[in-house]
């Protein structure tokens, strides 16, 4: 039975292949690299299968992906270093046994040359906070400035920054991505879970760092994914919360005895969301037909310096996906369209006082001088109606959504139409949340 090649074989063939990489037309190096194949590859033949033994020194795992696919690593003891844990080390990855045993005796004979790859002269390799700085001031431009928003603050608050809160939680975000592991991760996220964070915050962390470094593989920064092996928790989302019909009631009765009323009482019986209704415009009404459109949010840009955002800003863009742009058909005569035309009339008369045009494209919920509503205007119109009206409720714009959803549901209002007015994608996305 012929042999395996021994360590030093591989590593002498190993050797000779990457000088040959650097001096690609060194005819010497190749004939050497020829005869020395020629010589070995007599006693050699594949095996079936591979031992640890026949890997240099480390340790050897098997890992299946999400997608059922498998994927080896070794891990070799690098040397000690000042930071915390004194201890460093580096991987190497493969899709089979044979070509990571090859990997490893290529990293074996890089520590051997003094622990450096070849381009490492050339090539930093960021840290994880460098990278996810680097990826969001790309990812910026393909998402919605909120998101990106949304992003920035909890890659801070659990990654970089970290508020007093959280400081006891693993600190990830200094350690290499080439040499950051699963374990650091998973670390982590369990930590958050123990402090009494749920599951569904470390899935808002996760869909953050687990594309950011499938983006390092396609980079070739890194040549896995450690996200890939993660044990996510179990994500409890909290029950939407409705006020029910004689709430609804109580409250559209306590919204007309307030400044400003008439925005909850748009979301109340429309089911939109706020940012919908803060961006409406007055030619999105209907009057004939009583239709309402439905294309445009407007939300409130905080300063983020991570963003390169100085200073905040009111900001009127898209909807929350494609399926959110949509036709709010109200039945003919509904009261709604009289509080509009009241506040369309009221509207008129104070611009043509001060001998101001009447613009169609002003905004419904504004200021006389055409700025919108500021967020403490907007939550103390919701607080005012809700001290009225004696309920025991948040002050939460989305649960008049929800109450609008689960009241048009127990009347038997059929699913779809319900559907279609809160922009869902399908009945399915609306029966999951309020069946």
């Amino acid at each position: 039975m012929t042999q395996e090649l021994s360590p030093k074989e591989s590593m002498e063939i190993l050797a000779l292949n990457q000088l040959l990489e650097t001096d690609p037309n060194n005819a010497e190096l190749r004939a050497a690299l020829k005869l020395v194949k020629k010589a070995y590859m007599k006693k050699a033949e594949p095996t079936k299968s591979l031992s640890k033994d026949s890997f240099p020194k480390g340790s050897v795992r098997k890992i299946t992906r999400k997608d059922g696919s498998t994927l080896f690593q070794f891990q070799m003891f690098w040397g000690t270093t000042e930071s915390k844990g004194g201890k460093s080390f580096r991987t190497v990855s493969a899709n089979s046994m044979k070509a990571l045993q090859k990997e490893a005796w290529k990293l074996q004979l890089l520590k051997d040359k003094g622990g450096q790859a070849p381009t490492s002269k050339t090539a930093k390799v960021p840290t994880l906070s460098e990278f996810l700085s680097e990826w969001l001031a790309d990812k910026k431009n393909t998402i919605a400035l909120k998101t990106a928003q949304g992003y920035s603050r909890i890659i801070r608050t659990y990654i970089t920054e970290r508020t007093d809160d959280n400081k006891n939680l693993p600190t990830i975000s200094d350690i290499k991505i080439n040499v950051l592991t699963t374990r650091h991760i998973q670390d982590l996220y369990n930590a958050m879970i123990e402090k009494g964070l749920t599951g569904e915050t470390v899935a808002h962390l996760d869909r953050i760092i687990s594309p950011a470094l499938k983006h390092a593989v396609q980079l070739n920064k890194i040549p896995f994914n450690p996200c890939d092996a993660l044990q996510l928790p179990k994500r409890i989302k909290k029950d939407k919360i409705s006020i029910g019909l004689e709430g609804m009631a109580a409250l559209k009765k306590a919204v007309q005895q307030v400044d400003g009323g008439q925005l909850p009482e748009t979301i109340l019986v429309t089911g939109m969301r706020l940012e919908e209704a803060r961006a409406l415009k007055w030619n999105d009404i209907d009057f004939d037909n009583f239709n309402i459109r439905i294309d445009e949010g407007l939300v409130k840009i905080n300063p983020d310096k991570d963003l390169n955002i100085l200073k905040g800003y009111y900001h009127i863009g898209d909807t929350k996906n494609t399926f959110s742009n949509r036709t709010i058909e109200m039945p003919q005569g509904h009261e709604l369209f009289d509080v509009f035309k009241t506040m369309r009339t009221q509207r008129a008369e104070q611009l043509l006082s001060l001998g101001l045009p009447v613009d169609d494209n002003d905004l419904i919920f504004s200021n006389i001088d055409g700025t919108c509503w500021g967020d403490t205007r907007v939550r103390n119109i919701l607080k005012q109606a809700i001290k009225i009206s004696g309920l025991e409720m948040a002050n939460s714009y989305p649960d008049l959504r929800h109450t609008h959803a689960t009241v048009s549901l127990l009347i038997g209002e059929d699913i779809s139409q319900v559907s279609r007015r809160l922009g869902h994608a399908d009945i399915s996305t609306t029966l999951k949340f309020y069946n």
